[in-house]
């Protein structure tokens, strides 16, 4: 794999912290909070991301999120 140029990332776990700050901090604060109020439901999380400006903020781009985790069956890592 390839690192992207742009990510400041040290290593996976920065990474993860990193995309927690960016929904918890996101400037569209009704956006954060709307994502927060589901992060017990993952599928629902990953179908919301447009919410922070994920997807260019298109929530059909982000719906195929919470598709892929259901059929993956993701859940099975809860």
């Amino acid at each position: 794999s390839k690192v992207s140029p742009f990510c400041i990332a040290t290593s996976l776990s920065d990474a993860a912290r990193m995309f927690c700050e960016w929904i918890a901090y996101y400037p569209n604060g009704s956006g954060s909070q709307q994502l927060r109020a589901v992060a017990n439901k993952p599928k629902q999380f990953a179908s919301d991301l447009y919410k922070v400006g994920f997807a260019n903020s298109e929530s059909g781009a982000t719906l195929k999120f919470g598709e892929l985790w259901e059929k993956y069956e993701l859940g099975r890592f809860d």
